[in-house]
């Protein structure tokens, strides 16, 4: 089996690096894996979504760079991913998104990583046999360590265009700080989107609707202010558009976006603020509160 056989060549490496230990562990289906792939210096970091996501932890091996005592894993395998085009009612949706959120939420808590790069492309689903899914965040390429005291710069080289309708205002700026908060407002352009994109019958519209075209086409500075007319004081007329242009079979859950574009509202306060939580008005907690949803993850219970 392909877990025995990491398992061996993981013995192998301790036997040659006796001193190594693994920056991270991979998340492992029985149909695939997440790709992950990050950098830390050597010490080990527990990283456990088991129980949230049915995932079994296996360790794999690593490159060591003995000259900065950094080890790097890079793991690249075929999974067989469902993507959120491919849910086929809300209640689905909605179970599969917040699951996004939370583990979104538990790697930042346990590693302090931000994610780097949400979009469509990498907020995943697998079902088991009996058709239950199960959420994956792929795509850890992008992510970034980032201690309490610093902030990480997004790659100019990572702001390609199939992922401008889902990036935060502030990253769409040259040479931005990227904070945890930056990933809340992702999931919410991507909630968005949805709304109005997808048919949940496993399809999605065929052109990309007129509302959101200006989230998709010109510069990236362009594009964030077409995003700012969502949160400005006046912005009545175009979230409006926004609401008119949610599909049916989004409507029960219109309120999350509605109650989340409050939140970012506040982003525009004149007050000093704690620049990571825009003074405590984005926050995981008052993320999950706004949908009606409680923010509680037992995997992180005694933790920040």
């Amino acid at each position: 089996m392909v877990i025995q056989a990491e398992q061996l060549v993981e013995q192998r490496k301790r036997k040659r690096q006796p001193e190594y230990t693994l920056t991270y562990r991979s998340l492992y289906r029985a149909d695939g894996t997440v790709k992950f792939k990050l950098s830390r210096e050597l010490s080990q970091i527990d990283i456990s979504t088991e129980n949230m996501l049915g995932l079994t932890e296996i360790s794999v091996a690593a490159t060591i760079h003995r000259a900065s005592n950094k080890a790097q894993r890079s793991l690249v395998r075929p999974i067989d991913p469902q993507y959120l085009s491919h849910i086929e009612s809300l209640e689905e949706f909605r179970y599969i998104f917040l699951q996004l959120v939370r583990c979104h939420r538990v790697v930042h808590v346990k590693t302090g990583s931000v994610h780097g790069d949400l979009n469509l492309n990498n907020l995943v689903f697998m079902r088991d046999e009996g058709g239950t899914p199960s959420s994956h965040l792929n795509d850890w390429d992008a992510a970034k360590l980032v201690p309490a005291d610093e902030t990480y710069r997004m790659p100019t080289t990572r702001r390609c265009a199939g992922t401008a309708p889902f990036v935060a205002i502030d990253l769409l700026c040259e040479d931005p700080p990227h904070l945890y908060r930056h990933g809340l407002e992702s999931f919410l352009y991507v909630l968005i989107w949805c709304a109005i994109h997808l048919n949940l019958n496993g399809s999605e519209a065929s052109r990309i609707k007129k509302v959101l075209e200006g989230w998709t086409h010109g510069t990236w500075g362009a594009v964030g202010s077409h995003k700012e007319k969502l949160f400005a004081s006046k912005a009545t007329k175009y979230r409006k558009s926004i609401y008119l242009a949610i599909t049916p079979e989004f409507r029960p859950i219109q309120r999350w976006i509605q109650t989340l574009i409050y939140i970012f509202d506040d982003m525009e306060s004149p007050d000093a603020w704690d620049e990571d939580t825009l003074n405590g008005t984005v926050t995981y907690e008052k993320f999950m509160a706004a949908i009606g949803e409680n923010p509680r993850i037992t995997l992180l219970d005694g933790q920040a």
